[in-house]
């Protein structure tokens, strides 16, 4: 293939060529200009390899400016194409080409805005948790460490220690345990649902109720809506994955 090029390049020598460097095309007609040089290896491009940067040159016939267009390198077929068009031409070296407005116009990256302290008018920090099927809103007031859920005392609400320590976690991060108060409903789901609502819940108040929480409750995943939810059940199957019982005879 390189024979080949090598080939094709000495018969265009004898008229008009075209010398690409980096994608802007260059009219010459063989006043002291260089012709094109085929790229080594197994490119198909003319001129510089891959990565070369020259300024971009404008071409004209004559008084005219031929726009210089932005392109893949050609192959031989677009090169005497354009000889047939462009043919005869004197090189005529304008300015550079100037980039796009487009381009200058690019509004440069602001840092984001700072968080506020969001409480209503008696002090109070509200956030909305999930997890599940699950949904609790959570009120959130400096206090002496009371939860209470749906009116009821945290510890009559639920009967396992390990659903306690789930909705305290946010507290024990932040190292506030028994500084706030939480008064919070919630329906829909199980007690464990119901457990992770109201620890995010209680997790998104404490940001809303002082932002300087927000970096150890999010290195430890407590604002972070888990997404995990019960696949349904298909037709066909006992439950979701859980094939019938087959037996081969």
């Amino acid at each position: 293939l390189a024979a080949r090029l090598m080939m094709m390049a000495a018969r265009l020598l004898r008229r008009p060529t075209l010398a690409w460097r980096s994608g802007v095309r260059t009219l010459a007609a063989g006043h002291g200009l260089a012709p094109p040089t085929p790229v080594g290896g197994r490119r198909r491009g003319w001129g510089l390899p891959w990565g070369t940067t020259t300024p971009g040159l404008v071409v004209s016939a004559s008084q005219s400016v031929v726009p210089c267009a932005l392109r893949p390198s050609p192959t031989l077929g677009s090169i005497r194409t354009k000889m047939r068009k462009h043919s005869p031409m004197r090189l005529v070296i304008g300015e550079p080409i100037p980039p796009p407005e487009s381009l200058l116009n690019i509004p440069r990256c602001t840092p984001p805005l700072p968080r506020e302290k969001q409480v209503d008018d008696l002090g109070r920090a509200y956030a909305t948790g999930r997890r599940k099927t699950s949904s609790a809103r959570v009120w959130l007031f400096p206090g002496s460490g009371r939860v209470t859920v749906n009116g009821k005392p945290l510890i009559e609400k639920f009967n396992r220690l390990l659903y306690y320590e789930d909705i305290v976690a946010p507290f024990v991060v932040t190292h506030t345990a028994c500084d706030f108060d939480v008064w919070c409903t919630v329906k829909g789901g199980g007690t464990s649902g119901q457990a992770g609502a109201i620890r995010h819940g209680v997790a998104r108040a404490l940001q809303n109720f002082d932002p300087a929480y927000r970096p150890a409750l999010k290195a430890a995943g407590y604002l972070t809506r888990d997404p995990r939810m019960v696949e349904p059940k298909k037709p066909g199957r006992k439950k979701a994955r859980k094939l019938k019982q087959w037996v081969k005879r």
